[in-house]
């Protein structure tokens, strides 16, 4: 199978990590979340992880300085320790010069041009949504409201304690609803110039967003398994 790099992107909660997850694991790709590297950074106690956990409480977004030089490193270091350049990537990157850092660094690194893949969801049920999930503390897997795990508030994974993540508050989520709706346009926008934006309808089941997401691929020769 050729390389490729894919960038999953959706309203927060609207299933970007579910889809890039299931991509890594079909087609074993390497796997950068944004969420997931800034959440463990802001545990850090240097100057750095204190002012990203300030701006991640209130829901800014971090500087493109910031966001450029963590995922450029990972890149990097995913690259040469692995030899796979197969990327899925969630949630980066978020503003035009992020995206224009990305093409230029997959050309130095001869990796795949990266595609944007737009998961469509209805930002008033991803507000209600993410508003009243849980997260575990120790692994970071989901519950929603229906699942016997959220009522009893322990990971079935690792029985950690479940908990709302600062980010997940609703005076929070409005604002970071509000901020990805302005950078999503820019980013279909830049995409679109260069064709290689696919925009994909996110509201049905997971396993049909599965298959809308790898049917597109192949029509596109972006896949070829």
């Amino acid at each position: 199978m050729k390389d490729f790099t894919l960038i999953i992107y959706a309203l927060p909660g609207g299933g970007k990590g579910t889809q890039g997850k299931y991509l890594r694991d079909k087609y074993n790709a390497n796997y950068l979340s944004s969420g997931d590297i800034i959440r463990k950074l802001k545990e850090e106690s240097s100057p750095l992880g204190k002012e990203i956990k300030n701006r991640y409480n209130k829901g800014i977004p971090q500087p493109d300085k910031v966001i450029m030089e963590i995922f450029g490193n990972s890149i990097k270091k995913l690259v040469t320790d692995t030899a796979n350049k197969k990327f899925v990537i969630d949630g980066f990157p978020k503003t035009a010069n992020q995206a224009e850092f990305l093409d230029k660094l997959s050309a130095q690194l001869n990796m795949a041009n990266p595609i944007f893949i737009y998961l469509d969801v209805d930002a008033s049920s991803v507000i209600k949504r993410i508003s009243s999930r849980l997260f575990c503390h120790e692994c970071g897997a989901s519950y929603l409201p229906l699942q016997n795990e959220f009522v009893e508030k322990k990971c079935f994974k690792c029985n950690g304690l479940l908990q709302i993540r600062d980010d997940d508050k609703p005076e929070v989520v409005k604002t970071r609803i509000l901020e990805e709706k302005k950078r999503i346009k820019t980013l279909l926008e830049y995409y679109k110039k260069t064709n290689r934006l696919l925009i994909i309808d996110g509201k049905p089941a997971i396993t049909k967003v599965n298959q809308l997401i790898i049917d597109s691929l192949r029509k596109n020769g972006i896949i070829n398994d």
